[in-house]
């Protein structure tokens, strides 16, 4: 303490009350330094510093300044995460497939829509296409998961449809095919997402219909496509029915 007296009274500015902070008792050094809180983060003011003057004082400090500046981009990375981790989900690329079972008389299956958070509407059968599966594999499958119905036969992809209208990329195939026995009932085996099952005729489709739904339908029926959606078709509806007797 006797080499602090000396020292202060050389320097008057780091007197105690000056907010000198003793670091050691080897008084080899004194300089001006920024002075840090509880969580070794920067305070406005700079403080006097009295102590071991030796590289440990100096690089000490240089690690409590590194950390600060490297905490700070640190939390700033994460904020912008958090406000922007939502928004980089919703822009991920959604691939679905819609079918189009047509029955012997020409009707379609169609289901009455109502998953909790969207409006109602009618759907055709259709959803997501898994890792690995094929879009006529996707269609079979989502028919038979959502109506119960696995008597399916000629399943063939005849358009693609793109929804340009959305802040994600959402393609959805469309698939064609026939049911193999006309005696199949549909059943409500999702009960949470359709709560009920129709055979309609083309040309009387209830509404309003699924959006993707109403794309596929349009090209299937040669009818304008809904503003919105780019539609690629990759054959004729009608003749991939007639191929798949």
């Amino acid at each position: 303490m006797r080499g602090l007296s000396r020292l202060t009274a050389t320097y008057p500015a780091i007197r105690m009350g000056n907010g000198t902070q003793l670091i050691s008792s080897t008084l080899a050094g004194v300089g001006w330094y920024p002075r840090v809180d509880g969580d070794f983060r920067l305070l406005d003011t700079l403080a006097w510093v009295a102590g071991d003057a030796c590289e440990f004082l100096r690089g000490t400090v240089a690690a409590m300044i590194s950390s600060h500046y490297a905490t700070d981009l640190a939390l700033l990375e994460l904020e912008v995460l958090a406000m922007t981790g939502a928004s980089m989900q919703r822009r991920e690329p959604v691939v679905g497939v819609g079918a189009i079972l047509v029955r012997s008389d020409g009707a379609v299956l169609i289901g009455h829509r109502i998953k909790p958070g969207e409006t109602a509407c009618w759907c055709l059968p259709g959803g997501h296409v898994e890792a690995g599966e094929a879009f006529e594999t996707a269609a079979v499958r989502e028919i038979a998961e959502e109506s119960s119905i696995r008597e399916v036969t000629g399943a063939r992809v005849f358009a693609i449809a793109l929804h340009i209208d959305a802040d994600q990329t959402q393609v959805t195939a469309g698939v064609v095919a026939r049911l193999a026995d006309g005696g199949a009932v549909a059943a409500t085996s999702e009960p949470e997402v359709f709560d009920r099952w129709v055979w309609a005729w083309p040309e009387e489709l209830p509404v309003p219909l699924f959006p993707a739904s109403a794309a596929l339908l349009a090209v299937w029926q040669a009818k304008p496509i809904p503003d919105g959606w780019t539609v690629y078709q990759t054959a004729d509806a009608v003749t991939l029915l007639g191929e798949g007797q």
